[in-house]
């Protein structure tokens, strides 16, 4: 019987698009398929809601948001080499950090060329909106669990115990859940900040929340207190940074 009632359905559409073919939408017909066509006779014996009605209208593309760089903007930038202690200066770069490479430009042109960051043994950069430099040490120099970090360091806090942070990217793959109407459909690039702490040439993980207090001992009571006084939070940038700064300082 149900057999009959679907060979039904599709004589009479065929006969209805033939004489009317012109008021049908090409993108509407397109996206007929015999499932579609059974869903509709199931709602017709359950009853049609919201949830469960499909458009023949093709689900729109997802983008790819955000970018693998650093900063996307070009800043200015002083490059110190490991080949001789080379210094190259009067440059304007940017970093993609997918591809683990500066991508330099000469004063006042557009050509672009690329150098690696394994290469590079420092680097400074004057940020483009705010015009503070940013410093950033190559992290292979650093002997973290017995071998070096691919990437650079950025130093927050430099002094007899200081303060590191590496930034990389993921992708998050679109989520989007058709039947549920929730998710993204696109992809989107996050950055992810790892911190670090280094004494001489060892570098480690920083301690999360109030753990991070057991790396200044012998200053315990005075960092509480400053912790305390302060109302910092530990898990602010912001706030690890001036805790550094004060042990540093102390």
């Amino acid at each position: 019987m149900r057999e009959i009632l679907i060979i039904y359905v599709l004589c009479f559409l065929y006969g209805s698009v033939s004489a009317q073919h012109e008021s049908v939408p090409a993108i509407i017909r397109a996206q007929s398929t015999l499932s579609g066509l059974e869903r509709s006779l199931s709602d017709i014996a359950g009853g049609v809601t919201s949830g469960n009605i499909t458009y023949g209208i093709p689900m729109p593309k997802g983008e790819t948001i955000g970018d693998f760089y650093l900063d996307k903007n070009w800043n200015r930038i002083s490059i110190l080499l490991y080949q001789k202690d080379i210094l190259l200066e009067g440059y304007t770069a940017r970093w993609d950090i997918k591809n683990s490479r500066l991508e330099i430009r000469a004063k006042n042109t557009e050509e672009t060329r690329a150098l690696e960051i394994e290469k590079i043994k420092s680097m400074v950069w004057i940020d483009s909106s705010t015009s503070i430099p940013r410093y950033f040490v190559n992290a292979k120099d650093y002997d973290f669990n017995g071998s070096g970090l691919p990437g650079m360091f950025e130093v927050l806090v430099e002094g007899k115990t200081t303060l590191f942070k590496r930034t990389t990217k993921y992708v998050q793959k679109a989520n989007y859940n058709i039947a549920m109407d929730v998710g993204s459909r696109d992809d989107v690039i996050i950055d992810k900040h790892e911190y670090y702490w280094a004494t001489g040439g060892q570098v480690r993980e920083l301690p999360r929340g109030r753990k991070m207090l057991g790396l200044f001992q012998d200053k315990g009571a005075e960092v509480k207190s400053y912790v305390k006084d302060k109302g910092l939070r530990l898990n602010k940038e912001e706030d690890i940074i001036l805790l550094f700064k004060y042990y540093n300082n102390t």
